[in-house]
This record gives C-alpha cells, structure tokens and sequence, in this order.
C-alpha cells in the first residue's frame, strides 16, 4: 500500500466516523438511503453500522474501499427511479460538480423525504479562496478527483433549495474536521 492510499484511508476513516455522528440524527433506522459521491463509502459503511440502514451508494468513480452496495453512474442522471430513497445525502460533494442545480434536481428526484447535504460554504472572498486552496488538497489524496471549487455561500444554498422544492431547510453549524478549518453546514432538507 503506499502513501497516498494509507493517508487517505486514514483520513477518510477519521472524518466518516464524525460525518456519521452528525448524519445520524436525520436518518431514521432502516431507512433506505442514497449516499450521493459516496467515494470510497466510508461514510455509508459506519451509517450501516449505527443505524441499520438500507444503504446504496453511487458515484462517477469507482473508489470503494468498504463493503457497501454501490453502482457508479454517469455524472448526469442519477440511476434510480423517482422517490426511490427515504433520504438521499452528500458529503463534501456539490461543490465538486460543475452542474450543480442539474444534480441537486436529480438527487431531489430519488428523495421521497429528505436531501442531507454536507458542504463548506463561505461569507467573503477570503473564506472562499481557504476553502478552495483546502479543497484543492485533494488532489494530494486523489488525483481522480474532479475540482470544479464551485463553493456557495449558506444564503445561496438555502435559496436554491427553497427555489427546486426544499419545503423547509434546517441549516446545522458543524464543528470542522481539523484539517479542514473551515465554515461546515449540514443543510437538511424536507420535501414532503
């Protein structure tokens, strides 16, 4: 195994076992789950674990490492059928999408209840160029990763979500990974 696959198995390890911490709450015990970017599934698998959920995973890489269910798709239409999912969530994903509002509108698609999106989101310039230079630290831990850096601030979020159906948005202040210092919110979104 060399560096980067330890490192980043390492870190993703740390960081899913918060994720899920703050996820949990929002996900209701066998639910059926999509994990949207799901990576390397490190997420999904410890969500499995706590709260005994149906869990599937899909992405445009193939980068599973954990022993989830996962089906990888082509970047524009999700392949599920409408109102498949009790809840569908993102961790530290749309910012890496270039169409986001194409993708937000797929994953509400697959939702019957509930969009959960993890992002770091900024207030001025500065906070937006720290969290891209953060973000763009990926690259040092997976060269694959698309970096579209194409961050939103919490007021563009909430008024996005309400704009494609969010019928009422709770924003949560997450305390940040240590390595990653920078503003975190848990958007959950109600759609029925």
């Amino acid at each position: 195994m060399d560096w980067r696959t330890r490192l980043k198995t390492r870190i993703y390890k740390r960081r899913a076992e918060k994720v899920a911490d703050d996820l949990s709450s929002y996900i209701k015990v066998n639910s059926r789950v999509l994990d949207f970017g799901c990576g390397g599934g490190w997420v999904g698998s410890r969500l499995e674990e706590k709260k005994k959920i149906r869990l599937m995973g899909v992405d445009v890489l193939d980068n599973i490492k954990t022993n989830i269910k996962f089906r990888q798709y082509d970047g524009n239409k999700i392949p599920f059928n409408n109102k498949s999912f009790e809840v569908v969530y993102a961790v530290y994903v749309f910012h890496h999408i270039k169409e986001q509002e194409q993708l937000l509108r797929e994953s509400i698609r697959v939702a019957k209840k509930r969009l959960i999106i993890f992002e770091d989101v900024y207030s001025n310039w500065l906070e937006l160029q720290l969290v891209k230079m953060f973000d763009f630290g990926n690259k040092l831990i997976d060269k694959d990763m698309e970096m579209a850096l194409n961050f939103r601030s919490e007021k563009d979020w909430i008024e996005v979500l309400k704009r494609l159906g969010g019928r009422r948005i709770m924003v949560r202040k997450i305390k940040p990974f240590w390595l990653k210092p920078t503003k975190h919110r848990l958007f959950i979104v109600d759609l029925s």
